[in-house]
């Protein structure tokens, strides 16, 4: 519950301040235009998936219809556009005059981006902050690693967190529209890279130990050695 409220927070925060259109502000408030910019009356939302998929997509669409109740803005759902070229679909919901079209998965990252620079239609997309515009792209950022890493370090019974971080962030990184194969192949190099930085510092440890044992007793040993010369 507490991360829908977020979530229907964040898309609220979208149209009333990250997208204004073209140096002008968008107004949320019942349809009625700002001083500055334009009314929002419609707000369009693409899904990978079925809006009722009780994961990511769905947690999308009823968030924006919810906050569209709320400020009487009409949204407009193409679901199941899968991860293939979603232009056509976004041409035909731009047909219906949409203040702000929510590109909702990872990969609509680089399409989204691109239609609205040719079309001007504001987006929203998910995980690429290179793409931000000013008044043209907003950017939602999902960071799987760090809740993934929380419940490993809590998971007292797991040594490391294996097992459990693995679990969670491939929760995570579903829910957030990643396939099946491409969550799993984050999850293993991740494992891997946090394996790595676990045990590089000691063996680093381990092969500094020994020099530096041979530098402490080298005085010594010169000492002896000239002892024993004369």
């Amino acid at each position: 519950m507490r991360i829908k409220t977020a979530y229907r927070s964040l898309i609220a925060a979208f149209l009333l301040i990250a997208v204004a259109a073209n140096g002008g502000g968008i107004a949320a408030a019942q349809g009625t235009p700002s001083a500055e910019g334009v009314a929002v009356n419609k707000v369009a939302i693409v899904t990978p998936g079925s809006r009722s998929n009780q994961g990511w997509d769905q947690q999308g669409v009823d968030s924006l219809e919810k906050v569209g109740q709320e400020r009487g803005i009409e949204v407009e759902v193409a679901e199941n556009a899968g991860y293939d070229d979603i232009t056509p679909i976004l041409r035909d919901l731009a047909a219906g005059d949409p203040q702000l079209i929510i590109c909702h998965a990872s990969g609509y990252q680089t399409v989204c981006p691109e239609f609205a620079a040719e079309s001007g239609i504001p987006v929203a997309v998910i995980e690429n902050q290179a793409a931000i515009a000013p008044g043209l792209v907003a950017d939602i950022e999902t960071q799987a690693q760090e809740v993934a890493y929380l419940a490993g370090f809590l998971a007292l019974i797991a040594p490391g967190g294996v097992g459990v971080r693995e679990v969670v962030m491939a929760g995570a990184l579903k829910g957030a529209g990643f396939g099946t194969g491409e969550a799993i192949l984050l999850v293993v190099a991740s494992r891997i890279w946090l394996t790595i930085l676990e045990i590089l510092p000691a063996l680093i440890f381990l092969l500094i130990r020994p020099l530096r044992r041979d530098v402490a007793r080298a005085p010594g040993e010169v000492a002896r050695g000239a002892r024993g010369a004369r």
